[in-house]
């Protein structure tokens, strides 16, 4: 029946007993009973069931982004790198264009840390969004940011400077931030 989340886990998870299923099918059906087990809380099981049609089939997409969006709810920064990496890896054409796309999701994870107030994990983050990409806008902002909250002034402003020489489409917003540093600094 449509509508029961119950019976529908049910007969996912029936199927993902049986062994005789071809392979990309059944990654559909771990796909199906991971986003079941999203639905009913049980985060850790559909990691595990994501994890496994990621492994089954490794050119569909949707138990990677499944996973990823697992890893995000379980707030493992490390693991849902990894999966961002390898879901990168596995699309990627060009290596200039994968590690703009690394670079651009760690610096996110780095920024969204130097929210909650963990400086020190930020700092670690956004060091390693430069090495996918040292002029990557999302990494020279949250650098910049991260050098004006700890008080490197000097830094915040080379960061806000350099910024401006590689995306200047970004002057706007680069401008106010550099303002606020040089009131503070003057």
């Amino acid at each position: 029946r449509r509508g029961d989340p119950a019976r529908a886990y049910q007969l996912h998870r029936e199927l993902a007993a049986r062994g005789s299923l071809p392979r990309e099918l059944m990654a559909r059906v771990h796909l199906a009973l991971a986003r079941d087990l999203l639905a009913f809380g049980k985060v850790d099981k559909a990691a595990e069931s994501a994890e496994e049609s990621a492994r089954l089939d490794e050119t569909a997409p949707g138990g990677l982004e499944t996973l990823l969006e697992i890893r995000e709810k379980l707030n493992d920064v490390e693991g849902a790198f990894k999966v961002k990496r390898e879901i990168v890896k596995r699309k990627a054409t060009a290596r200039a264009a994968s590690g703009a796309e690394l670079a651009t999701y760690r610096a996110r994870q780095g920024l969204h840390l130097l929210e909650q107030g963990d400086t020190k994990g930020s700092e670690k983050l956004l060091k390693d969004a430069q090495r996918y990409d040292p002029d990557n806008r999302e990494t020279n902002t949250g650098w910049g940011l991260l050098q004006e909250q700890l008080g490197n002034y000097p830094e915040a402003i080379e960061a806000w400077e350099s910024l401006l020489l590689s995306h200047p489409e970004e002057a706007a917003p680069v401008f106010r931030n550099l303002e606020r540093v040089l009131q503070l600094v003057f």
